[in-house]
């Protein structure tokens, strides 16, 4: 069975034989479909992972299609990725040539994206931030797509999955420990942060959670709500803060660390929770 990350379509052998005043309007259309893509709506764990770039290759000249599939760890993130040349007409996506690539994850897991060399027909939203795939006897049939930048707050990069922890602080008989920890709401197609505070003092301890909406880009992090929640115990306190802004994010190349800056303040180090 021939894919297109679960798209079955057909081929067609003599789309090659394009003239160039053929390949001229086949670019003025696939100039809408230029950027990023995901499977909508968020929530199925088989298709969440899985982005679909669109781009011109000025070196050959011809439109590509980039499928990429990511599969997060525990402390790093391993991608699949395929890319395809594609030729758009008005109504139809022709994926040229087919490919496949597998990764080797943490452990004995494999990281695995399939694309196939077919003919699929499409129709774009008024406002262009929507596409809809067809393909009869496919499976699925119907295929919808969201342009990641136009609804950025409900998609978070799933190399940002997950618990971060920032370095314990002990002072005598005291420890604080602080987890960053994000996720979507399936239901709702929204991002959220959660910081979560440990505290021990002797043999009391405690802990504060707080949460608030965030939206995410390719370099920033903005928390949408300022929130707090205190735990308390007599006169033993432990209280989670997060406060309203935008800070700048940077992951090292394993996805094991991750940075964060914000104007006037020290950077954080956050490391992935194993």
């Amino acid at each position: 069975m021939k894919k297109w990350v679960f798209l079955v379509v057909w081929a067609l052998a003599s789309s090659w034989l394009l003239t160039a005043s053929a390949s001229a309007q086949t670019a003025s259309f696939a100039s809408q479909f230029y950027g990023i893509w995901y499977p909508y709506p968020l929530g199925n764990p088989n298709t969440s992972s899985i982005r679909y770039e669109f781009h011109h290759n000025a070196a050959t000249g011809k439109d590509e299609m980039t499928v990429a599939r990511t599969c997060p760890g525990e402390y790093r993130t391993t991608t699949a990725k395929v890319i395809s040349p594609v030729e758009i007409s008005e109504t139809t996506i022709h994926v040229m040539k087919g490919g496949s690539d597998a990764q080797t994850g943490e452990g004995n897991s494999v990281c695995r994206v399939s694309v196939g060399a077919d003919m699929m027909n499409y129709t774009v939203s008024e406002n262009g931030a929507r596409i809809t795939i067809t393909d009869p006897g496919g499976n699925p049939d119907i295929l919808d797509l969201a342009r990641q930048d136009v609804v950025s707050g409900a998609v978070l990069p799933p190399n940002l999955y997950g618990s971060w922890l920032l370095p314990a602080f002990d002072e005598k008989d005291t420890r604080i420990q602080i987890r960053l920890v994000f996720y979507n709401n399936v239901d709702s197609n929204k991002s959220y942060v959660r910081q979560v505070i440990s505290c021990s003092k002797g043999n009391n301890s405690l802990i504060a959670e707080a949460d608030s909406a965030t939206t995410v880009s390719n370099d920033e992090i903005t928390i949408m709500d300022s929130a707090s929640h205190e735990e308390r115990d007599g006169s033993f306190t432990c209280k989670a803060t997060l406060a309203a802004g935008t800070m700048h994010y940077v992951l090292s190349p394993n996805g094991a660390i991750m940075t964060l800056t914000k104007p006037g303040d020290k950077p954080l180090i956050l490391t992935r929770e194993r």
